[in-house]
Formats: C-alpha cells, sequence, structure tokens
C-alpha cells in the first residue's frame, strides 16, 4: 500500500508538468493561429496607409515646386515592406519603380538658328508590395493622379468618373509642362528626372 502511495506521489509532477505544457503549447498555438496574423494584418494596414499619404503627396509637392520655378529635388521615404509584429518580426517586401515616358516635344523654332527640340517627359512611380499579410494592392502615380491596383486592374484613388479624373490630370500637365515665358525673353521649361535613393 505504501509503495503505490509512493508511486501516485511520484507520478504527481510528472502529470502536473505534461498538463502545464499542454496548456502553454495550446496557447502558443492560438496565438499563432489568430492573434498574431491579426497583428501582421494591422500592421500591414498601417504599412500601406503610409504608402499611400506618400504618393498623395507627391502632386501637391510637384506643383509648389512649379509654382516657385526653382530647380529643386523631391525626396519622399517609403518603407518597403510591412507587418512586423511582436513575436513575429517576419515582414513583407516590395518593389518601387520609376520610369520615364515620353508625353511630347517641344519644338522651338528660330529665324536665325532653325529649330531646336526639347523632349518633354513624364514620370510614373509604382509601389507593388510582395508576400503581403493583407490586400495585396499596389499605388501608381502618374501624370498628377494617384492610382490604386490590384492583379491587372488598376484605378483611381480618389476620383469616380473617369471625366473628373482627365480634367485633373489635364490641370496639372498644363500647370507642370506648360513654358512660360520670362522677362528676358528666355523659356523655362519644367522637366521631371527620375532617380532612386536606396537607404539601409
Amino acid at each position: 500500500m505504501r509503495h503505490a502511495v509512493a508511486r501516485d506521489e511520484a507520478l504527481a509532477p510528472v502529470i502536473a508538468f505534461f498538463l502545464l505544457l499542454t496548456v502553454v503549447v495550446s496557447v502558443i498555438a492560438l496565438l499563432n493561429a489568430y492573434y498574431i496574423p491579426s497583428l501582421k494584418q494591422q500592421e500591414e494596414v498601417k504599412h500601406l496607409r503610409s504608402v499611400e499619404e506618400m504618393f498623395r503627396s507627391i502632386t501637391g509637392d510637384v506643383s509648389s515646386m512649379v509654382l516657385f520655378q526653382k530647380e529643386s529635388s523631391l525626396q519622399k521615404r517609403i518603407s518597403l515592406g510591412g507587418g512586423a509584429a511582436l513575436f513575429s518580426p517576419v515582414t513583407s517586401s516590395g518593389t518601387l519603380q520609376l520610369e520615364e515616358n515620353p508625353l511630347l516635344t517641344l519644338i522651338i523654332r528660330d529665324e536665325h538658328n532653325g529649330s531646336t527640340e526639347i523632349p518633354i517627359t513624364a514620370v510614373t512611380i509604382s509601389y507593388q508590395p510582395i508576400g503581403n499579410f493583407w490586400i495585396n494592392q499596389g499605388y501608381i502615380w502618374k501624370q498628377g493622379l494617384v492610382y490604386v491596383k490590384k492583379s491587372s486592374r488598376e484605378t483611381w484613388l480618389e476620383y469616380i468618373t473617369e471625366e473628373d479624373a482627365k480634367e485633373v490630370e489635364r490641370f496639372f500637365l498644363k500647370s507642370v509642362f506648360s513654358p512660360q515665358t520670362l522677362t528676358n525673353s528666355s523659356l523655362s521649361v519644367c522637366t521631371l528626372n527620375p532617380q532612386i535613393r536606396i537607404c539601409v
């Protein structure tokens, strides 16, 4: 009888340890299945919102540069990935692409020197997430408008009809790319040159 009691007392800590281990493993599995993915989605949503705000601010910044007619550069800091969460530091990634597209050619005719052709280009900036923990949604800025891109489809971020979007695009292009005559008879033309600077 004493041997049976002694065996029971010896097994009790082992059983308690296994029960505690089962509870810990269950809690960790619950965190991995529900809580951590939810946190990662929230962080990814914050990241996409910051990307959206950056893209929305480009048009105003370019218009301000043109208004003051100064040669200057526009610098924007953007994180290419998001979704880091507690106990799960793995983040998504993304690609940022700047593309220079021909828009029109400005021809200046001079009766003494002939004609001079100046190519005018427009810059397209695009961001596409990779391994996103939320909606696989990218952004494109071109000719004063911000587009949202999902899969192969893209649509305007802030406008409902195509007519509204085209009107804003025409106004932006007119203000940015139209040459302005100065008092000394020189000609000022706004050009946008794309560059990517990577900071680690």
